[in-house]
C-alpha cells in the first residue's frame, strides 16, 4: 500500500464503519476549505482525507481491492489462504510445485499480468533444486507441469477478478498449446506391473534392503504412492486386520482394505517402529542426515522407491505407481471375487463383482451393508476377493 490510509484518518485497522465516518467528519470539517482556508496545503490535505475515507470505505466493501497495487505474490498468499482451506493435501503440493517457477513475475502488480506474462512462466519459468545431485541448478517445467501452471493460474485469477483485484483474466484467454499437449502424451507410458521374479527378489531382500517391504505391502493392497505415504496409525486396524484409508475419488475415499497375511508382518514391523519414535504414520523415514520430518510426502516415497529398484537392479522404468497397478491387474487376472457377506453366521448376500481400478466392491458392498459387513467378510474377502492367493 503505498499510502497508510489509517494513519491519514488517525484510526487503527481493527476500527469499524462508523469509527471511520466519524473521524473522516472530524478531519473534513477540520480541513474544509471553507474554514481552514485555501491554500495549496490545506487543499492538497482535503483532498487526502477525502481520498483516504473514499479508500477505505471501499475496502470495507471489498477487503483485496484496497491496494491497487498488490503483487502476484500477494496475490497467490491471499488466493491460497482461502483455496486451501477446502482442497486436498495432494492439489495443495501440486499448487505450491507449480508456483516455484512463477518466480518472474512475483513482485509484478496484479492488474499488469497479461497472458503474454503467464505463457512466459510456462515457457521460460525455473526453479532452484535444494537437494541431491542437482541441487543448485535450474529446473525447467515438464510438459505435464506447464499444464498444471495454466490450471493454476485459471483458478488464481478467477478469484482476483471475483474481488475486483483485476478487470480481467487473462490465464483463460488461451488454451494450452499444442505442442504442450503433444509433448504431454508423449511423456505418458503405459505402467509397468511387477513379475513374478521381481516380486520374489523383493520378497528374498525384504529384510536386506531397507524399504523393500514398502514395495511389497503397496503391491499387495494396491494403495497410490500417495496413499501409502500418508496413512496414519488410526487408520490401520491390527485387530481385524484391515485399513480404512484412501483420498483422491470419491469412490476411493475412506475404502476398508484388508491386510493380507503374508504381509501382515511387515505391517506390524512398521506400525511397532511408528509407535516407537511416536510418529501418527505408518510409515517413517528422516533419510541419511536423520533431519526435519518423519512424514513422508510423494516425492520422498518415490525417491526410497526408486533406490530399491535402483539396488536390486530391477526394471529402471518402475515408477512408484507401478505396485498399485501390479495389484491391480492381479485382481483381473484372477476374475471376479466371489463376494459372501455374512451376519451372525447367515449369508445375507452373495453376488460377484470384479475389483477395478478404485477397488469399488468394496465401496459398494459397505455401501448396502456397511462397514460392520466388510469387516466381517474379511476372511473371504482376503482369500477370495482381494489377494488371489495362489497368485501371491
Amino acid at each position: 500500500m503505498t499510502k497508510d490510509y489509517y494513519k491519514i484518518l488517525d484510526i487503527t485497522e481493527f476500527s469499524t464503519s462508523e469509527e471511520i465516518k466519524s473521524a473522516y467528519r472530524k478531519l473534513a470539517r477540520r480541513w474544509h476549505p471553507d474554514v481552514a482556508g485555501s491554500s495549496a496545503e490545506v487543499i492538497a490535505k482535503f483532498k487526502e482525507i477525502n481520498e483516504a475515507y473514499e479508500a477505505l470505505v471501499e475496502y470495507n466493501k471489498n477487503p483485496y481491492d484496497l491496494d491497487l497495487s498488490m503483487t502476484v505474490e500477494e496475490l497467490y498468499d491471499k488466493w491460497t489462504d482461502e483455496y486451501f482451506k477446502n482442497t486436498s493435501d495432494a492439489y495443495i503440493r501440486t499448487i505450491t510445485s507449480s508456483w516455484q517457477y512463477c518466480s518472474s513475475i512475483y513482485s509484478m502488480r496484479a492488474k499488469d499480468v497479461r497472458a503474454r506474462h503467464i505463457k512466459g512462466c510456462m515457457d521460460e519459468g525455473f526453479r532452484i533444486e535444494t537437494r541431491g545431485k542437482k541441487k543448485g541448478e535450474k529446473i525447467y517445467p515438464t510438459a505435464g507441469t506447464k499444464a498444471r501452471m495454466k490450471s493454476m493460474f485459471n483458478l488464481m485469477f478467477d478469484f482476483a477478478l471475483e474481488y475486483e483485484i483485476v478487470d480481467m483474466n487473462y490465464a483463460r484467454t488461451f488454451d494450452v498449446s499444442d505442442d504442450i499437449v503433444k509433448e504431454k502424451e508423449a511423456a505418458k507410458r503405459n505402467h509397468i506391473i511387477f513379475s513374478e521374479e521381481e516380486l520374489q527378489i523383493l520378497w528374498d531382500n525384504v529384510e536386506k534392503v531397507k524399504f523393500a517391504d514398502w514395495i511389497i505391502i503397496q503391491c499387495y493392497m494396491g494403495w497410490r504412492p500417495q496413499e501409502l505415504a500418508t496413512l496414519r496409525l488410526e487408520e490401520v486396524n491390527l485387530d481385524e486386520w484391515y485399513m480404512c484409508a484412501g483420498m483422491k475419488t470419491d469412490a476411493g475415499k475412506q475404502r476398508i482394505v484388508p491386510i493380507h497375511s503374508k504381509i501382515q508382518s511387515l505391517v506390524k514391523k512398521n506400525y511397532d517402529y511408528a509407535v516407537e519414535i511416536g510418529s501418527e504414520y505408518l510409515l517413517n523415514d528422516k533419510g541419511q542426515t536423520h533431519a526435519g520430518s518423519w512424514k513422508l510426502t510423494y516425492d520422498k516415497y518415490a525417491n526410497r522407491f526408486k533406490k530399491v529398484i535402483d539396488e536390486l537392479k530391477l526394471d529402471p522404468e518402475h515408477r512408484a505407481h507401478d505396485p498399485r497397478k501390479t495389484f491391480i491387474t492381479r485382481c483381473k487376472k484372477n476374475g471376479s471375487g466371489r463376494i459372501c457377506i455374512e451376519r451372525n453366521g447367515r449369508t445375507q448376500h452373495k453376488g460377484y463383482h470384479r475389483i477395478n481400478l478404485h477397488c469399488k466392491g468394496y465401496g459398494m458392498v459397505e455401501k448396502r451393508f456397511g462397514k460392520n459387513a466388510i469387516i466381517k467378510a474379511h476372511q473371504v474377502l482376503i482369500y477370495e476377493v482381494h489377494f488371489f492367493i495362489n497368485s501371491y
